[in-house]
């Protein structure tokens, strides 16, 4: 058994056990809460471990004392899941500050539908900073007063307690508050070159255009983000969608196209597909190649029809060997008759514009000077003709 899911009342409960919270576990009295503590200390294959306080009572400080006393003795234990739980008192209190002590043992903290309260946030907080071992955060519909808690200032304080985790992978904060604010702290990580977060999901929150204008312009030198989740954010239109369609291929020139992000895989909008252009699925859909100058190129070949040589004319023809390389390069990328048609025209192309700024190295200097005196005889002979010689 690598995953458990421990209720805390024997009474019905809303969550069941799944693959993603484990196998159900329902305590009767301390006693066996207790002895499963020591269980888990003892046991050296459990990875997961997630509570359900089913709304109920929790068990005493002398309790839950002993019950944590049993339970830190496990190293195997990497993820903690609270279903819905509060930190401000009790066993999740306890259990957040016991791994802010133990802090390079936890991996993965799942925060789902809590309470919460100041104190509780703090504690939050604190677990946050000092757990620097931390591979993904899920915080998500966490209330006070039937309202969600984490809006754009509480996630100034989380951006802050996780600024330099550069293990951190995903960063998941579903059905909350988040607006432009918030947005622009979480910008503030994606634009850190040292992050090396790959999924942030925002869905559900307060996100609109100008939301997604914030993130997309920190992702312009972002190389490592797959996945955007935006979801059911009802503000975004189609205009906010668009933003990306830039952020993944700048047409304004080549080397801008060049340095396009090449690394987003998805921007997730179930219930808003009609908003978002399918030119943008497969601008992200191309980017799924690994390889990404094969990536670059393909969008340089697909959205450039002529590739200008002009940007090279004080090389002379050192740049063109490099020119005619990179178009055969090409060829071996891209196999289909249109595909192959298209990349020979425009390497035609950049070669005709070589010879045409450089006609020394394709024309014999003699005939050159030949076709020179020919023009100068018949400019002479057109200026005697107008003076009536």
């Amino acid at each position: 058994m690598k995953r458990v899911f421990i209720h805390l009342s024997t009474a019905a409960c809303n969550y069941k056990g799944s693959i993603e919270l484990g196998d159900d576990i329902v305590v009767k009295n301390n006693t066996e809460f207790i002895d499963l503590g020591k269980t888990i200390g003892n046991n050296t294959c459990l990875e997961r471990v997630a509570f359900c306080r089913c709304n109920r009572r929790v068990p005493g400080d002398d309790t839950t004392r002993k019950f944590i006393e049993g339970f830190k003795c496990s190293a195997s234990v990497k993820e903690i899941i609270f279903v819905p739980f509060s930190f401000s008192h009790g066993l999740g209190y306890e259990l957040m500050n016991f791994y802010q002590d133990s802090n390079d043992r936890l991996e993965h903290i799942f925060i789902e539908s809590c309470p919460m309260s100041y104190r509780g946030f703090v504690t939050l907080f604190n677990t946050l900073k000092a757990c620097r071992n931390l591979r993904i955060i899920r915080i998500g519909n966490c209330y006070t007063d039937g309202h969600p808690y984490i809006n754009d200032g509480c996630i100034g304080d989380i951006v802050r307690a996780i600024k330099s985790n550069y293990n951190l992978k995903a960063l998941r904060l579903r059905g909350n508050n988040i607006g432009i604010k918030g947005c622009t702290k979480i910008a503030n990580l994606l634009s850190d070159p040292q992050s090396n977060l790959i999924e942030v999901d925002l869905v559900r929150n307060n996100i609109n255009d100008e939301c997604v204008k914030i993130l997309a312009n920190a992702l312009m030198n972002n190389k490592k983000l797959i996945v955007l989740c935006l979801d059911r954010n009802t503000n975004i239109t189609r205009s906010g969608f668009d933003i990306f369609e830039n952020l993944l291929c700048n047409t304004s020139s080549i080397n801008a196209t060049y340095l396009s992000n090449h690394t987003l895989l998805a921007v997730e909008s179930e219930g808003q597909r009609v908003q978002m252009k399918t030119k943008i699925r497969k601008l992200m859909e191309n980017n799924r190649n690994k390889d990404k100058n094969k990536v670059a190129m393909f969008k340089i070949l697909k959205f450039h029809n002529h590739l200008s040589m002009v940007p090279f004319y004080e090389w002379d023809l050192k740049v063109l060997p490099i020119a005619i390389k990179w178009f055969d390069t090409a060829f071996t990328h891209f196999q289909t008759h249109n595909d192959q048609k298209v990349i020979g025209m425009k390497k035609l192309s950049a070669i005709y514009e070589f010879a045409r700024m450089l006609p020394t190295y394709f024309v014999p200097t003699p005939l050159i000077q030949a076709r020179s005196n020919k023009r100068k005889h018949s400019m002479m002979t057109r200026s005697r003709r107008g003076n009536g010689v």
